[in-house]
């Protein structure tokens, strides 16, 4: 062979030998159908068969929709460690109504799901790489039953694997790791008899949400075991990873660390438990109670959860959450919704977006909560009623010391609210009938904001240096606070009203409000200025006091009907002994 020959050979085989490359790493754009004759669409696809029974990817997909649509029932799908890629979007594989498929061997990535069944039965996901799907790498919903979920890896997906209203499906021998929302979510109440087993958690873990009836065994998280008890009662939780309750009661969770996980400790329709000095950091939610009654949580640090510290939730009553420490959570630090007759005391609440946050719920009592530092919002109550908030510490928030926001029949009574950066206490989206008493309302931006909010009563309160002390709307009572120095040098003043009109004083003899600025007399020494503080042209306190009020040291709920008792018997007596001070014609009295 000449030598011109043989460097012809050699170019021709290195020629082929890419060839063969390119063919090994060809990538299809575009759904890819399997059919329900078995033909592949479109035909050129990276995809072989040579019986319509087992279909072998050839090469890599890419996508920005779904990935590959299966309509044929009964067959083999095998990824080689070929890739499915998408941009986001979409399904990686899609089964609709569709049985008896086995899904291998694939990496699947970068979809909204990685593989999605609907309705869709019997099926096999096995030894599967499902990676950065911003949803759910396995989502199964609408009775997708008696599938087998095994062997796969999972990892930095929005959710590990989600069942929703699926039952009797095997998910067992899987690694899920690296930061999924829920490593395996059970939810739905026909969401049932499902057999979780033998999987590998690691920085995420189980989360059980209206599902009951299922087998959880051998799972371990980050090292440790995942403790799922479901109808147990008198028990004492020993060494755990992720503690999961189901219909339980009276079990203890104590002097654990549950830390990095999808949700640290859950109850779930688990009465009388007590969850004490645990450590609970680090996890998507810290402390999860739902349709739970008469539990104590106390003594625990809850801290730096990316949603939520401790959580009550769906008719979750009678609970006793005291003396925990709840800081730097992302969201909420305490989060009450459609909970009622829980008391929530001495907690420590620093460093969260809201400290206390309580939705649709009614006759709770937070009593003796430090709300401070740096949470953007301290103390938020929306659309509830009937709630108590006593002799709690609001101070140095970024946003509001206490909000009500449509709230109605509150007693806000007692508490020190100071220093945060706008609003000390804010009324807003028809908050009614509330009762605002005994509070310290000291160096904010503004002591009491009202917004469209009516017939409510502030009175005993300080208010005090704050850049304004009132900013209000109309038909609100104010009598029996002291106003000192709001607005001092150069701000909005003592009462900022826009004209709407209020109501500033309780009458004579009982009187007005103090105000640091009042310069006017008292005459005849009863304590009340003779000539009236005016505060705009629709405003009026008929009858400033000469001195701070002195502010009763007892809870407001005792005040209205001690306020009564006491109308009564002074107004007796005061008529017997000063008949001419009082013109009832006028509504003023004589000088």
């Amino acid at each position: 062979m000449n030598r011109k020959l043989a460097v012809a050979l050699i170019i021709l085989l290195i020629g082929m030998l890419g060839l063969s490359f390119k063919v090994q790493r060809v990538e299809a754009s575009g759904t890819i159908y399997i059919r329900t004759d078995g033909s592949i669409d479109p035909p050129t696809a990276p995809i072989s068969t040579v019986d319509n029974v087992t279909y072998t990817l050839t090469g890599n997909i890419t996508n920005d929709a779904d990935g590959i649509v299966v309509e044929r029932r009964n067959i083999i799908i095998y990824g080689k460690g070929y890739t499915l890629r998408g941009s986001g979007n979409g399904n990686g594989f899609y089964l609709y109504g569709i049985n008896n498929v086995t899904i291998k061997s694939t990496n699947i990535k970068e979809f909204s799901t990685g593989i999605q069944l609907y309705a869709s039965s019997n099926n096999t996901i096995v030894g599967n790489n499902i990676t950065t799907n911003t949803d759910t790498g396995i989502f199964l919903q609408a009775s997708s039953n008696n599938n087998t979920i095994f062997g796969n890896d999972i990892a930095n997906n929005g959710h590990g694997i989600w069942l929703n209203d699926s039952s009797s499906n095997s998910v067992s021998g899987n690694n899920i790791t690296a930061n999924n929302y829920y490593g395996i979510w059970l939810y739905g109440y026909v969401a049932s008899d499902n057999n979780v087993s033998e999987n590998t958690f690691t920085n995420d873990g189980l989360f059980v949400q209206y599902s009951h009836g299922n087998v959880v065994e051998g799972n371990v998280v980050n090292g440790r075991p995942l403790v799922y008890l479901e109808d147990l009662s008198n028990y004492t939780v020993g060494d755990a990873g992720q503690v999961i309750l189901v219909n339980c009661y009276n079990i203890r969770v104590e002097n654990l660390n549950l830390s990095h996980t999808g949700v640290g400790l859950e109850l779930s329709n688990t009465n009388n438990s007590k969850i004490a000095n645990n450590e609970i950091a680090n996890n998507n939610n810290g402390i999860w109670l739902e349709s739970s009654s008469n539990n104590s949580i106390a003594e625990n640090n809850v801290t730096a959860n990316t949603e939520t510290g401790i959580y009550l939730g769906w008719y979750s009553s009678s609970n006793n959450i005291a003396e925990n420490n709840v800081t730097a959570n992302n969201y909420y630090g305490i989060r009450l919704y459609s909970s009622s007759d829980n008391t929530l005391s001495a907690n420590n609440l620093a460093n969260n977006r809201n400290g206390i946050w309580l939705e649709s719920s009614s006759d709770n009592a937070l009593s003796g909560n430090n709300v401070t530092a740096n949470n953007y919002y301290g103390i938020w109550l929306v659309s509830s009623t009937n709630n108590t908030l006593y002799g709690n510490n609001i101070t140095a928030n970024n946003k509001t010391g206490i909000t009500l926001d449509g709230c109605s029949n509150m007693s806000v009574s007692g508490n020190n609210i100071t220093a945060n950066h706008y609003e000390g206490i804010s009324l807003s989206g028809d908050s009614l009938n509330n009762s605002i008493s005994g509070n310290n309302i000291i160096d904010n931006m503004n002591g009491i904001a009202l917004s469209d909010s009516l017939n409510n009563s502030i009175f005993d309160n300080n208010i005090k240096n704050n850049k304004c002390g009132v900013i209000n709307w109309a038909n609100n009572t104010f009598y029996h606070n002291n106003f000192v120095n709001n607005g001092v040098p150069h701000f909005l003043g003592q009462v900022l009203s826009y004209g709407f009109v209020n109501v500033w004083d309780n009458g004579y003899p009982f009187g007005g409000n103090y105000w640091s600025d009042y310069t006017g007399t008292d005459a005849n020494h009863d304590g009340i200025g003779d000539t009236p503080y005016i505060i705009d042209a629709n405003n009026t306190d008929h009858y400033p006091l000469m001195a701070p009020h002195v502010i009763p040291e007892f809870p407001s709920f005792l005040i209205l009907p001690l306020f009564f008792i006491a109308t009564l018997l002074v107004v007796t007596v005061y008529r017997r002994k000063h008949p001419q001070k009082l013109n009832v014609h006028s509504g003023l009295r004589s000088v």
